[in-house]
């Protein structure tokens, strides 16, 4: 529920209510309550779209790749892709399993490709890459924590 900002008149106090009251919570002092004109919020682009974006790239290449020279055990199966493109897709939600599932899919690819670093140095850009979703999946949860801490 949306809640408004008021501000006493006589005491100076803000409140953050559903609606307008009678009385003042504070000084209790009968219609003293005005509501207080608020910037409109910008849209903000939330880190779970990059999470998206990234994991979709990163399955797309590994479905490209896998009959060509998979690098990994795990990209044999095109049920890894499967994996990631439906994490990429629940990460859009925003939620805390969401989230995790973020962090634990960057995690997983970041891991993955660090046993290949020896002998394809171009795996650096995929620990790069996993290191950067799991960072989005935590700050994604900071800042809906944070906004919900605000409300």
């Amino acid at each position: 529920m949306k809640k408004y900002l008021f501000k006493c008149r006589e005491c100076g106090h803000e409140f953050r209510l559903q609606a307008w009251k009678a009385v003042c919570p504070n000084c209790e002092k009968s219609y003293s309550l005005v509501k207080v004109v608020e910037p409109a919020r910008s849209l903000r682009i939330r880190p779970r779209i990059f999470i998206s974006i990234l994991l979709l790239i990163y399955a797309a290449y590994s479905i490209i790749t896998v009959n060509i020279e998979p690098a990994l055990p795990l990209t044999y199966f095109y049920l890894y892709q499967v994996f990631i493109i439906g994490g990429a897709l629940f990460a859009l939600s925003g939620s805390l399993p969401s989230n995790a599932l973020s962090v634990f899919l960057g995690g997983l690819i970041a891991y993955s490709h660090i046993a290949s670093l020896s002998t394809n140095y171009y795996s650096i850009i995929f620990i790069i890459l996993g290191v950067i979703i799991a960072i989005l999946g935590t700050l994604d949860e900071l800042i809906i924590r944070h906004s919900r801490k605000e409300i």
